[in-house]
């Protein structure tokens, strides 16, 4: 270790700072920034900005980019210490984690496979079983939870009858358990996923915080001559592009004299580009899409192209197969406020408060927003975005609804209270004994 990152460390070393575990974008914001870096970056800036109020600072154990590095970037430590695919990947993150021994407080936040394969994820109850007997508080921030493995047989390229399918759902069962234990608390995103994690976890150890939403606004706006479809986000076979495409074929080329066009605004996923399965399912997609000029297919989309794409669509489709996580392209959708439909996978999405809120209050039906992915169901809803106000109206309430409860700056007190609540409590009581003394004396 250089003098350089020595004196950082021993800057940062303070009982008042928090360290988060997790993908960090680069300075450079090269093309391999993923999502859960994107993420990550919100998360803690959101979170920066509530802490300096409080004197407290962010130390972020970040993954690898070039080499294994510490700098400060914008009143943050980041420390670059982690090495997707190798064992010793968290032996790093409790190297760090010892020598910022006055840190106390830990948020890991946590994708399968964004560190690296199966056996590296199984390794993460040993590594918070490390940050507890260093005597620190961690709170897992746990983006996906699925209760039963076998609805991603075909992404995991495993059939329903696989032995190791079963083995590794036991095993997931295992790991949700055991972190339950471990962390002193779990954050997720959803209340759907807090209830499938209840079966594993005592709920009082469950916090939900739910997906935050950027904020912006289009500076441009749809020609008019089309009528744009729009699929955001990396491609995966559990967020249906298939089903998508065969059902965008089906629909007439022009409804309404407006002529129908679809953009799948992706590319591969990081986590899961190489595998062969994954690689099959994509050159499937990149087939399908050539079968029909209307569709267009962009590749990897850079973080200043997103608007772009979001001020062309005129609906924005969500075909996912599963529910597994929170979707960050759903949260785009609302950032941009378009109109927007999802597969009826995603029902689930109501037993969030807030997300069932801002649904009852903007009056829509289940099926203004849930539907089928077949022709018949994208085409009754592009004609109600083409000619029903009242309609538009409703989408547009219940996007500002979430846009306004789950902006980023709402989060990030939100994430102080439940990282720093137990200090404050225990201050709050000495200070209290201390009164009720002197009331005494």
């Amino acid at each position: 270790m250089n003098q350089a990152t020595k004196r950082l460390i021993k800057k940062y070393n303070n009982e008042n700072n928090c360290i988060v575990i997790s993908e960090f974008p680069s300075r450079e914001k090269i093309k391999n920034d993923t999502a859960l870096a994107r993420y990550g970056q919100n998360t803690i800036s959101s979170l920066k900005i509530n802490l300096l109020k409080e004197n407290r600072k962010v130390i972020v154990l970040a993954d690898i980019i070039t080499k294994e590095e510490a700098y400060e970037h914008e009143d943050v430590l980041i420390i670059r210490c982690l090495r997707r695919n190798n064992i010793a990947l968290f032996g790093r993150a409790i190297y760090y984690a010892f020598l910022l021994n006055k840190v106390k407080v830990i948020l890991f936040e946590f994708e399968f496979a964004a560190y690296g394969n199966t056996l590296i994820s199984s390794t993460i109850p040993v590594l918070l079983l490390a940050f507890k007997l260093l005597g620190k508080k961690t709170f897992f921030a746990l983006h996906q939870v699925v209760s039963d493995i076998k609805t991603l047989n075909v992404h995991l390229n495993l059939s329903k009858k696989s032995p190791f399918l079963f083995i590794l759902g036991k095993g997931l069962h295992i790991f949700y358990f055991m972190t339950g234990i471990l962390a002193d608390k779990i954050i997720v995103l959803e209340g759907e996923l807090k209830s499938r994690l209840s079966s594993f976890v005592n709920p009082k150890k469950i916090v939900v915080i739910p997906h935050g939403i950027e904020q912006a606004e289009l500076t441009s706006k749809s020609n008019g001559k089309d009528f744009v479809l729009l699929s955001f986000g990396y491609i995966a076979w559990y967020k249906g592009l298939d089903n998508l495409i065969q059902a965008f074929n089906k629909l007439p080329e022009k409804i309404n004299g407006r002529t129908l066009k679809l953009v799948i605004a992706g590319g591969k996923g990081v986590a899961q580009k190489g595998k062969p399965h994954y690689e099959q399912y994509y050159d499937r997609i990149v087939s399908l899409a050539k079968t029909n000029p209307r569709i267009t297919l962009t590749g990897f989309v850079a973080e200043k192209e997103i608007e772009k794409y979001f001020s062309l669509a005129d609906l924005c489709v969500y075909p996912y197969k599963a529910f597994i996580s929170s979707s960050g392209p759903l949260s785009f959708g609302v950032t941009y406020q378009k109109p927007m439909v999802l597969s009826n996978h995603l029902l689930a999405y109501l037993k969030s408060e807030d997300f069932n809120q801002a649904f009852i209050e903007s009056r829509l039906n289940k099926n203004d927003l849930f539907i089928k992915i077949n022709s018949n169901e994208i085409k009754r809803i592009i004609e109600k975005v083409m000619s029903n106000q009242t309609y538009k109206k409703h989408i547009k309430m219940f996007t500002s609804y979430l846009l306004k409860n789950r902006n980023w700056n709402e989060l990030g007190k939100r994430y102080s209270s439940v990282l720093f609540s137990s200090q404050k409590a225990y201050r709050q009581s000495i200070l209290n004994l201390v009164k009720l003394r002197l009331d005494f004396l």
